[in-house]
C-alpha cells in the first residue's frame, strides 16, 4: 500500500501511497491512532487532509497519493513509522529503517 523512498544521504524522504489507501498524518487529530513519525530525524510533517471516516467522531488527517519530506538526519539510520489503512482497514503499524552510510 506504501512505498517509502530515502535519498542518498537521507537529505530528503518520498512516500508513495496506493491509491485507495491513506497514511495517518504525524498528528491524526483523533486519539489513539498510530501518527507517522520519524525515529533519528527531524522533518516538518504537512498537516494533511482532513477525511471523515466511519470508525471516528470527527475528521482525521491523513496522507494520500504522494508525499515528500526534507530531512535532517542525526544519525547512521532513519526509522519510519506508519499505518497504512483504507475505508474499509488498516494494516497493523509499520517501521521500516533506512541505513544512510
Amino acid at each position: 500500500a506504501v512505498r517509502a523512498r530515502m535519498a542518498p544521504g537521507g537529505a530528503s524522504l518520498a512516500l508513495d501511497i496506493a491509491e485507495g489507501w491513506h497514511v495517518n498524518a504525524h498528528e491524526p487529530g483523533v486519539a489513539g491512532l498510530a501518527g507517522a513519525r520519524l525515529e533519528s530525524a527531524e522533518a516538518d510533517w504537512p498537516e494533511g487532509r482532513a477525511a471523515d471516516l466511519g470508525f471516528a467522531d470527527r475528521p482525521v488527517r491523513v496522507y494520500e497519493g504522494r508525499l515528500a519530506l526534507d530531512l535532517a538526519p542525526a544519525g547512521e539510520t532513519v526509522t519510519l513509522h506508519l499505518q497504512a489503512c483504507s475505508d474499509a482497514v488498516c494494516l497493523a503499524p509499520e517501521a521500516a529503517t533506512f541505513r544512510l552510510r
